[in-house]
Formats: structure tokens, C-alpha cells, sequence
């Protein structure tokens, strides 16, 4: 019989609603798994009966991390954190785990987005498959396809909340009535106890998300030594003039990311609100809240429902889509597919057939 897998959960949090990491760390349990910590900005959480046995941790002390790794047998590390920086939070703490030893398993954008140049050596280590697309593992199943050999155009809906609450709208609910329902079903962060939502800066806050996700699949699938940061994009913005024209009943507006590597694929759209657009290399780059008239794009997306995470996917002559639910729980189970995705390199280690 296999002994349990040694796993350490970075970020956690329960209000107001429990985000991945404190979902993930209910699911670490035996025979599988051995939750041996819990790692908070200040508190380090020790699992103890039913519980956790709490004790003051500071986590910007690199030395404290270092020593907590060299006291547990290596296992997994898996970083739940929100990324408030440009992903140097998430980047010490993945250096030091693979440095002692550890896989280390993430749905955190920046490292990726921000810092590919510096994960790239240990990338054999690490597994980004809930960064983009949750559930979906959007990263491996593009990477997989090796597209920066083929003529590829890719449409891409990345971020689910700003689709969703469009559609929402576009289906007859009032845009609070579209926010509270996306946080009901775990694909919006819930407004904190007291604070009133602000439309303009919940989507100036989704339009950061989507372009370090942007960032984080190129350097990942598709990149060829030429990576891209959020900085190329500069700092894309709404105002309250825009939040009337994605409302208006007249209009089908959806948030679409547009990757080509053909010219005459390159979106000249000019209607667009908040546009994006950088070029790499031979790859065009380009996203925005556009108006969906006719085309493949108006099959693909729906007016009401919307689409959760998707790609449509053009390879040489043949045309592919795949998406799903990303946000929330799916994610968690993302991030456990990449542990046993990792440890199944290592003999002795968790398979399928262990199930």
C-alpha cells in the first residue's frame, strides 16, 4: 500500500465564501493525500482531528518557508494565491519548493504572465493547468496541439464572469442581479460584507485577470522564446459611458480574445471597448469587448447563456472548439489533475490504477 502524499496548501481563505485553497485542502485528505500545512500570509494552520491548530507565521520571511519544506517529506505544493503583485509572491515560494524537491501545482496567472523566462528552467516541475480555463486546462491542451508549427487562428473566451454577466443582462436581469448571480455560482469574486458593487471597477479588475491570462497561455503554448507580459497591452480601461453601451439592448457585446498568426486573420475591428492588442513575433494578439454580428463567433457565443470558457479553434483547415466550466470548483479539480499529472513521472508514485 502507497503511503500517503506529503501536500502543502498556500492561501487559504473561508469569508466570505471558501476560495480554492480552502476547498482544495478539504479534498487532501487520506489515503491519497496528507495535508501536513496550511500556509496564510500570518498564520501557518496545522491539521489537527476535525480541525486546524493555528500558530503566527510570517510569510515574507523566506527562511520560514525553507525550513517548513525541509521538515515535511517532499510531496506537492499547491499555491492558491490571489495574485495582487505581477506574481513574485507565487515565484519565491515556487523557487523554493522545487529548489527542496517539491512539484508545485498553481491556478496563480502572474509567475506565468509576468516572470515565464525565470519558471521556464524548472517548468518540468510545476503545472499551470488551472490558470487558464480552470477546469479546463486550457494551457496543456493547446500546448499539446504544437500550433506555433501550424496557421492557426484561436478565438478565446478566458475570463467567464465578464461573458456571463453580459449574458445575464442580455437575458433580462438587471447587472446586480447578473453580479450576485455569478458569485452564487463561483465564477465572480463575492462583493465584501458592506461594499457596494461598482460595475466599473469589477470590470476594469476582470480586464487585468484576462490579460495576464492572455500572457500566461502564449508564453506557455505557443510562445518560441518570445515572451509577452500585461505591460504590452497597456492599461486598458472602462468608463461609466462604456457600461451603458455593453447594457444597451441594441447591441450582443462579449469580451473575445483574438490569437492568429495569419495576416488576414488580423482583427481590424474598431468598435471595440477596452481593446487589447500586441504583436510576437509572427503572432497577432488582440482582445476586447466586441459586437457579435454574424460569423462563427455568433455561433459560438450565445445571447443568453453565454459561453463559460471557451476556445474556437482554427488549425490549417480544420476547425475545433472546446470549453467548459472553469471558475470555482472546477479549478480545484484542475489543480488535483495536475498533482497526479506530476507525480506520475515519479515511480512509486500516484497513477490512475491507484483509484
Amino acid at each position: 500500500m502507497k503511503m500517503p502524499i506529503p501536500a502543502i496548501v498556500i492561501g487559504y481563505r473561508t469569508e466570505p465564501k471558501p476560495n480554492i485553497g480552502a476547498v482544495l485542502a478539504s479534498k487532501l485528505v487520506k489515503p491519497e493525500w496528507e495535508l501536513r500545512y496550511v500556509v496564510r500570509s500570518k498564520r501557518l494552520l496545522v491539521p489537527q482531528g476535525v480541525g486546524y491548530r493555528d500558530s503566527l507565521y510570517v510569510a515574507s520571511d523566506p527562511t520560514a518557508f525553507r525550513e517548513l519544506l525541509k521538515t515535511t517529506p517532499k510531496g506537492v505544493i499547491f499555491i492558491c494565491v490571489q495574485t495582487q503583485d505581477t506574481g513574485e509572491v507565487a515565484l519565491r515560494y515556487a523557487e523554493q519548493a522545487v529548489s527542496e524537491g517539491w512539484y508545485v501545482v498553481t491556478a496563480e496567472k502572474g509567475m506565468a504572465a509576468y516572470h515565464f523566462e525565470e519558471v521556464k528552467p524548472f517548468i518540468d516541475m510545476i503545472d499551470f493547468g488551472g490558470t487558464v480555463g480552470g477546469g479546463n486546462r486550457f494551457m496543456y491542451t493547446v500546448a499539446d496541439r504544437y500550433l506555433s508549427l501550424k496557421r492557426v487562428l484561436m478565438y478565446g473566451v478566458f475570463n467567464a464572469t465578464l461573458n456571463f454577466i453580459l449574458s445575464e443582462v442580455n437575458g433580462g436581469r438587471s447587472l446586480e442581479d447578473a453580479v450576485d448571480h455569478a458569485s452564487q455560482i463561483g465564477i465572480a469574486e463575492p462583493l465584501k460584507p458592506g461594499e457596494v458593487l461598482n460595475p466599473v471597477v469589477l470590470i476594469n479588475g476582470e480586464l487585468r485577470d484576462v490579460a495576464m491570462k492572455i500572457c500566461a497561455l502564449f508564453n506557455f503554448a505557443l510562445a518560441n522564446g518570445e515572451y509577452i507580459t500585461p505591460d504590452a497591452f497597456g492599461n486598458p480601461q472602462i468608463n461609466e459611458d462604456d457600461i451603458s453601451r455593453l447594457l444597451s439592448a441594441n447591441d450582443l457585446w462579449r469580451f473575445v480574445v483574438t490569437i492568429t498568426n495569419q495576416s488576414r486573420h488580423i482583427d481590424r475591428e474598431n468598435d471595440v471597448i477596452a481593446p487589447m492588442k500586441a504583436e510576437v513575433g509572427n503572432w497577432h494578439i488582440s482582445a476586447g469587448f466586441k459586437k457579435i454580428r454574424g460569423g462563427p463567433l455568433a455561433h459560438w457565443l450565445p445571447t443568453v447563456g453565454g459561453i463559460n470558457n471557451g476556445i474556437l479553434l482554427t488549425e490549417g483547415d480544420h476547425t475545433y472548439s472546446f470549453g467548459g466550466p472553469g471558475a470555482g470548483r472546477a479549478t480545484v479539480d484542475a489543480l488535483l489533475i495536475g498533482a497526479r499529472r506530476l507525480l506520475a513521472r515519479t515511480k512509486g508514485a500516484y497513477s490512475p490504477s491507484d483509484k
